[in-house]
């Protein structure tokens, strides 16, 4: 019997609260998988504790219509496509919305764009093209790339040494990625679960003070907590409260849990509209950080 075609495949995987991600490369026989399959490998593939313990409705793909696991791939799919895990208890939309920014990161596009994969339906409408030349510098993150390594490598002595370099290529791409989700502030439509904590320094605020006075650090940083009782809070470096919102703890199904920052600059917590904020310190300042845009709230000033 002649073997089917196979179909090569990139799965975003994402975390909400957190806001960790990975992607995975698959490849599975294009008549016969179906999205059961993709999602059977993931316990087994992800390295991600949070996300390889998550639930999973199905898969998002290009046309953004969730796809649930008795569907085959070839009735939506075609080669080299990225498609979406949505986690159970997340609407289709808020994936969408999590994930577009992870797909239109510079260094994701050109990982992706070596690997031949199509991230053109998941860009944003005024994101311009990935330039061709930027393609030439990517780390090989994908397996599907390993071929197109320099044939001068063998008469240099040097093939030893790309696994290497290519490993510390991939790790910086991710810490990179990774940092700038962890510092991305406040935005309009995307929601923070209750457990989610962003730094304002990214992955530096979360070094030691004891090793971070030895370094050449100058950002003042600031965390922002989502709690589970309806608050949110930003403390400084000590742990001092710096601003407050109070809100409520969803009661049902049709609420957005944590913190939600509307179109208008409304803010909700748990559902229930913030109106006042205390910020303590006397500094009033809450843009560009922890907010994007200035909000629709009241900022009372306390020394």
């Amino acid at each position: 019997t002649e073997q089917s075609p196979s179909l090569q495949l990139v799965l975003l995987l994402l975390d909400p609260t957190t806001r960790r991600f990975e992607l995975l490369q698959l490849e599975f026989d294009s008549i016969r998988a179906r999205v059961v399959d993709i999602i059977a490998q993931i316990p087994v593939s992800v390295t991600e504790e949070a996300i390889r313990k998550q639930q999973y409705e199905g898969v998002i793909g290009e046309e953004h219509e969730l796809k649930d696991s008795s569907v085959r791939l070839a009735d939506f799919c075609k080669e080299k496509q990225v498609l979406v895990a949505l986690p159970k208890d997340l609407s289709v939309k808020e994936c969408i919305r999590l994930a577009r920014p992870i797909l239109n990161d510079g260094e994701v596009l050109k990982m992706l764009s070596k690997g031949g994969f199509d991230v053109s339906s998941w860009k944003k409408k005024e994101a311009p093209p990935a330039p061709a030349a930027a393609a030439e510098s990517t780390s090989r993150s994908l397996p599907s790339v390993k071929e197109a390594a320099p044939s001068s490598a063998k008469e240099s002595g040097g093939a030893n040494a790309f696994p290497v370099i290519a490993l510390l290529a991939i790790f910086a791409i991710v810490l990179q990625a990774v940092n700038k989700f962890v510092s991305m502030p406040i935005q309009v439509g995307v929601p923070l679960r209750p457990g989610a904590k962003r730094s304002k320094c990214g992955l530096i605020g979360y070094i030691p003070p004891q090793v971070a006075q030895h370094l050449p650090i100058t950002c003042e940083n600031q965390f922002l907590e989502v709690g589970v009782d309806g608050t949110v809070s930003v403390v400084d470096e000590n742990g001092e409260t710096i601003m407050l919102m109070v809100g409520d703890v969803c009661a049902s199904d049709d609420c957005v849990e944590g913190l939600m920052m509307e179109e208008d600059g409304s803010v909700y917590v748990g559902g229930k509209k913030v109106k006042t904020m205390p910020v303590y310190g006397g500094n009033s300042d809450v843009t560009p950080w922890p907010f994007e845009q200035a909000p629709k709230l009241k900022i009372k000033t306390n020394s």
